[in-house]
């Protein structure tokens, strides 16, 4: 009615034809001193209606034939004191319902054997603390929808092997210092330096402008005036330096 002992000098084997229901109303604790083996033909239901703690002290091994689902209604860490080998010999699908942070203490490396698609529905932030470099092996194609700008701190070069071609279908403009502008557009080109300019627009007419204008050539000059003629307009006109 109170305690019961078993004791088993050597080998004991039970065999139940049926069913057994084994109900232990408090603790139970089981020792194995050498190894352990359990076959199971069927199904198995495992069910800890409190907490569960398994610690093995040496290596683990676990392997499923099929199919393997866990689920974890709360959270989950898990944590390697080693490294870590992941191998998935098909497929793989991984799905973070909200965020998701990756923090590496030291490098990182991504090999993908044929292509990578990446889709981000709003934007994209890179930070990258020192240097950047992209090695791409044959064609490099940007394509943006509305605006692009770029903004270097200090110093660009750009190299190109043979041929360089920039189309652009309004207005291109580029601006050196505070006062150095070339704009060009479907009706002129303007070159513009302080308070010199130089315009050539598409109807023909060319227009040089400027504080002191000089035209310095070593074989002589000929004007040509086809249609028309050639006004000079000033102060003084001097022929020779005189």
């Amino acid at each position: 009615e109170n305690d019961e002992t078993h004791w088993v000098g050597h080998d004991r084997t039970k065999t139940i034809d049926h069913d057994e229901t084994v109900h232990v109303k408090h603790d139970r604790t089981e020792t194995v001193d050498n190894n352990e083996t359990i076959t199971v033909h069927n199904n198995r239901t495992e069910t800890v209606d409190g907490n569960e703690t398994i610690t093995v002290h040496k290596n683990r091994t676990e392997t499923v034939d099929k199919n393997e689902t866990i689920t974890v209604h709360a959270n989950r860490s898990r944590t390697v004191d080693g490294n870590e080998s992941v191998a998935v010999k098909k497929n793989r699908s991984k799905k973070v319902d909200k965020n998701e942070l990756d923090r590496i203490g030291k490098n990182w490396s991504v090999k993908v054997s044929q292509f990578k698609t990446e889709s981000i529905g709003k934007a994209s932030l890179q930070r990258v603390g020192l240097a950047k470099a992209t090695q791409v092996g044959q064609s490099y194609t940007r394509n943006v929808g509305t605006m692009m700008t770029t903004t270097v701190g200090r110093s660009r070069s750009d190299r190109v092997a043979n041929n360089h071609s920039s189309n652009v279908g309004d207005t291109y403009s580029v601006t050196a210092g505070k006062a150095s502008n070339v704009k060009m557009d479907g009706d002129s080109i303007s070159l513009t330096i302080g308070k010199s300019s130089l315009v050539m627009k598409k109807d023909g007419t060319i227009r040089l402008r400027g504080v002191k204008i000089e035209v310095d050539s070593s074989k002589g000059q000929r004007y040509t005036a086809k249609g028309g003629n050639i006004q000079m307009k000033g102060k003084k006109i001097l022929e020779n330096g005189g």
